[in-house]
């Protein structure tokens, strides 16, 4: 454990601005829920990679971006690897069965995903688990790399360019896909909680598509329910305003306590024989989830099924080694003897619940205590630790108005993919104390970070 301490500013008062105003001033922040603004928790004291290592995460990402792309491209393989959790109550399971019976798609799905990667202490990266839905902050980390980098100049930071790279995306698919139906404007609908908090991250995204011509809408699933009910049933999905939407762009959805009742998980399977395109559709959702990420590393394990795995979806055996080296062991909970699953837990390995974002990732007696809790088709799994390579320069953060400074910090650099060919799409780095599981900025976890190169 590592002590916190404050501390004042290590630049210059001459250069160094009030970090906690400029984030105000840039809505670099959530919104809390009685309406104020809450600046996020930044690290002032950037990762340090080398060219190689940044280049090898950026690759490393871009074979997984293709890899769960081109299973999602198969749901058949897809449902069939993951038929051991569908008679469940997790998302996934509940996911599953609806893809099961929707028959075939009309929508299309479009990737956006990211990819969360550690540096282990071999120097090899290691993937903790990829997010094909409401993958999100990337944009205002993008943002605070720009407000940060004037009051580095010594430093070469790695471009992020997540709002560019993403709007575009998005926006030129949905262009193209107006355009091939006749309309003049691209209409794209962000699929939202009512009550959102990181309305400023989407923001950042809305506007750089507005301000190329794109319609751009906020909806709830029922705002959506409300859509569905007032159109057909297979031509393209209308707005409220009975407009036809070109995409659907999920920031929502990704646990089953976003849905409020049956008729809104329907309409998951509804609106995939729609003519719309969806990010995600629930296939690519189903491709990043951890039970398929537990099943893939049984699968990479075997020299026999990781070749008949890359004949199927189209990898070389380079790729297909590099593929399993980002890959950790993992063990479903209930095939484990009572005796197994506490020796393992003992160990330090991590169980990990299906539902996304924090609070789904335990070790020890925490551990122990879901293990007894969660049901036999739960999907609950134990993933072996990775060991982190833990910064040895001491972090500079603010947090909550204060600066801090402490040692012991370990960085998650999650990598976004666009599309089939999983191209770049800009990071996510956040930092924590080498000491907690969970890392997430949105949660209060970590700090969000940037990324310098050093030879």
């Amino acid at each position: 454990m590592h002590a916190t301490t404050l501390v004042k500013p290590v630049l210059p008062a001459a250069t160094e601005p009030d970090w906690s105003a400029l984030l105000t001033r840039s809505s670099l922040g959530l919104r809390a829920a009685d309406g104020r603004f809450m600046p996020l928790p930044v690290s002032l004291t950037p990762y340090q990679l080398t060219p190689a290592q940044w280049l090898a995460a950026q690759h490393g990402a871009s074979l997984l971006g293709r890899m769960l792309a081109a299973i999602a491209a198969e749901p058949h393989w897809l449902l069939t690897w993951l038929a051991p959790i569908l008679g469940g109550d997790s998302l996934p399971a509940r996911l599953g069965r609806l893809l099961q019976e929707s028959g075939p798609a009309r929508a299309q799905g479009l990737a956006l995903m990211r990819h969360d990667l550690m540096l282990d202490t071999q120097g090899q990266w290691r993937w903790v688990e990829s997010n094909p839905i409401a993958a999100g902050m990337g944009p205002l980390n993008d943002l605070w790399l720009e407000l940060l980098r004037p009051h580095r100049p010594e430093l070469t930071f790695a471009d992020n360019q997540a709002l560019a790279r993403q709007a575009d995306f998005m926006l030129q698919a949905a262009k193209s896909w107006a355009q091939n139906r006749g309309r003049s404007r691209a209409n794209i609908g962000f699929v939202v909680e009512p009550r959102e908090d990181n309305i400023f991250d989407q923001q950042l995204l809305a506007d750089a598509m507005a301000r190329q011509g794109a319609r751009v809408q906020r909806l709830t699933l029922a705002d959506l329910e409300a859509c569905l009910s007032g159109g057909s049933s297979e031509g393209p999905l209308l707005d409220l305003q009975g407009e036809a939407l070109d995409l659907l762009y999920w920031r929502t959805g990704y646990n089953a306590a976003d849905y409020q009742n049956e008729a809104q998980w329907r309409l998951r399977s509804e609106l995939e024989r729609l003519d719309i395109l969806l990010c995600p559709d629930m296939a690519l959702q189903l491709a990043g989830s951890k039970y398929l990420q537990l099943q893939l590393s049984r699968i990479f394990a075997s020299p026999e099924s990781r070749l008949a795995f890359g004949r199927r979806f189209g990898f070389t055996a380079t790729e297909l080694a590099e593929l399993g080296a980002l890959m950790s062991p993992a063990m479903v909970v209930s095939q484990l003897h009572p005796e197994q699953l506490t020796k393992l837990i003992a160990q330090g390995w991590w169980y990990k619940r299906q539902d996304e974002g924090g609070g789904n990732v335990a070790r020890g007696e925490q551990a122990l205590v879901w293990a007894r809790e969660d049901s036999a088709d739960s999907g609950a799994q134990l993933m072996a630790p990775i060991a982190a390579q833990s910064r040895p320069e001491p972090l500079d953060k603010l947090v909550r108005g204060e600066m801090l400074q402490a040692r012991g910090h370990i960085s998650e650099l999650g990598i976004f993919t666009l599309g089939d060919r999983a191209d770049y799409g800009g990071y996510l780095l956040r930092t924590k104390a080498d000491t907690s599981l969970e890392g997430g900025v949105h949660k209060g976890f970590g700090v969000l970070d940037t990324l310098v190169l050093t030879p």
